[in-house]
């Protein structure tokens, strides 16, 4: 394993988008579906995550490595990146290691907080982290809503979208013609599977966690 993640304060919502914003975009005004709606946006919400294999909702958590003993590292060169499960980074509160060494920010490491990447430093320079235990906890993951990047609000509003339209229709219809009008398909999966339409995975394409 490459780390093992406590969660020590959960996200407030793991939503992506709010009840409010779907019936704005598909011009409800009653109540009659919001309890559909709602679950559709945690439907949505969580397979816009596990697309882009992120948390996105910002949690405080306690990350323990094993340095040294396949840990989640990038060499290049001499130097090893320390890759955090959750970020952006909003604070590190300590980086801890196995002989209870509690470093220094810009003194004895140095992140980059987009990324979620710290490095160790050795003086002014990026030198490799030490074997064995090190304990990183830290706050990571965006303030929902504030903060999300609008191109993942919008991809869970486009799947949240699909799942309301395909609740009202056949799921075997793939195609209506209309004559003298035009035709409309429906998005499905390949061979019939559940997938992500393109209009989503594009939007998501830019935020999944490619890092290692």
């Amino acid at each position: 394993m490459d780390s093992i993640l406590t969660v020590i304060t959960p996200a407030d919502s793991y939503d992506l988008t709010t009840l409010a914003t779907i019936k704005a975009e598909l011009e409800i005004t009653d109540t009659n579906s919001d309890v559909q709606l709602g679950i559709f946006i945690d439907q949505a919400s969580g397979e816009c995550a596990t697309y882009c294999k992120r948390v996105f909702g910002k949690e405080t958590v306690s990350e323990q490595f094993r340095l040294g003993q396949g840990s989640r590292l990038h060499r290049r060169s001499r130097t090893e990146e320390l890759i955090l499960a959750r970020y952006p980074i909003v604070s590190i509160t300590s980086i801890t290691e196995e002989d209870g060494t509690v470093l220094v920010q810009d003194t004895d490491f140095e992140i980059d907080p987009d990324k979620g990447i710290a490095w160790r430093l050795s003086g002014t320079e990026r030198c490799g982290w030490r074997r064995g235990k090190t304990v990183v906890v830290y706050v990571g993951g965006y303030k929902l809503l504030d903060s999300l990047p609008t191109a993942i609000e919008r991809a869970c509003i486009e799947l949240v979208k699909v799942y309301y339209f395909a609740s009202s229709r056949d799921p075997s219809l793939r195609q209506i013609s209309l004559p003298g009008v035009g035709e409309r398909q429906y998005w499905v999966g390949p061979k019939g599977e559940p997938a992500l339409p393109s209009a989503v995975t594009d939007r998501l394409d830019e935020h999944c966690d490619v890092r290692f």
